[in-house]
C-alpha cells in the first residue's frame, strides 16, 4: 500500500510544476482524492463521496483574510512559476504532504473512522500538520533532525524517494499529533453506531519498522 501512496505522491508534487496557476490546485485534489480511495479499496473499505469531498476540500478561509487572498493568489501563483526554485520546494512539499497525508487517511481507516468520520479525521489531518508537518528542504537546510521512519522497507524507487521526504518533513510527530488529535475529538463527539474495530491486516498498527506509529526520534521545528 505504501508503493500506491508513494507514486501518487510524486505525481502530486508534480502538479507544482504546471505553468497554469489554479490548474495544479485542481489536479492536485483530484489525485489525492483517487489516492484515498485506492487506500480505502485495498483495506477493504471503499469511501462514498462526501467522504472523499470532507477529505479532499480546500481549507476555509476566514472572511477577514478572504478578499486579501483571492486578491494575491493568482500574483503568488504566477510568481511561484517564476522562481523556479520555489517551484521545486512546493513541488517537494506537496509530494511530502501527499506522502503523510495518505498514511493518516490509512490510519484512519485501521481505526474503523472511515467514512463514517470524516469530517472529524479531515479535522484531525490538518491540526496534526499544520503543529509539525514542515517542508523537507526548510528543514534540511537548517539541519533539523528527521525522523526515523524506513518506507524503503518495501520495493520500488518511489518508496525509498518518497520516504526520505516524509522523514524530514516531521511525519511521525505528524502522526503522533494525528493519534492525539484523533483522541481529543472523539471523546467530545458521540460514537456512531458500529464505529472503531481491531485494525485491518495492511494497516498501520500492526506493521513493525516501517510504520510511522513506530518512528523513534522527534525533530525539531
Amino acid at each position: 500500500m505504501r508503493q500506491v501512496i508513494a507514486v501518487n505522491a510524486v505525481f502530486v508534487g508534480l502538479c507544482a510544476l504546471l505553468p497554469v496557476p489554479f490548474l495544479d490546485d485542481l489536479l492536485r485534489r483530484a489525485l489525492m482524492r483517487g489516492a484515498y480511495q485506492a487506500v480505502a479499496e485495498g483495506q477493504g473499505a471503499p469511501l462514498p463521496p462526501t467522504a472523499l469531498d470532507a477529505l479532499t476540500r480546500p481549507p476555509p478561509l476566514r472572511w477577514t483574510g478572504c478578499l486579501s487572498a483571492v486578491a494575491w493568489y493568482p500574483i503568488k501563483k504566477l510568481s511561484r512559476k517564476i522562481l523556479y526554485f520555489l517551484t521545486v520546494k512546493d513541488a517537494l512539499d506537496w509530494t511530502a504532504e501527499a506522502a503523510v497525508r495518505g498514511d493518516l487517511v490509512r490510519r484512519a481507516l485501521a481505526r474503523g473512522l472511515l467514512p463514517a468520520r470524516a469530517d472529524l479525521v479531515r479535522a484531525a489531518m490538518d491540526a496534526a500538520w499544520k503543529a509539525h508537518g514542515g517542508s523537507p528542504l526548510t528543514r534540511t537546510l537548517l539541519l533539523s533532525r528527521h525522523d526515523e521512519i524506513d518506507w524503503r522497507a518495501e520495493e520500488g524507487a518511489a518508496v525509498a524517494v518518497v520516504g526520505g521526504l516524509v522523514r524530514r518533513a516531521a511525519a511521525a510527530l505528524v502522526l503522533r499529533r494525528f493519534d492525539e488529535e484523533l483522541d481529543r475529538l472523539l471523546l467530545a463527539t458521540p460514537a456512531l453506531p458500529g464505529e472503531g474495530g481491531p485494525p485491518t491486516q495492511d494497516a498501520p498498527a500492526a506493521e513493525t519498522g516501517a510504520s510511522l506509529g513506530d518512528a523513534g526520534a522527534e525533530n525539531g521545528s
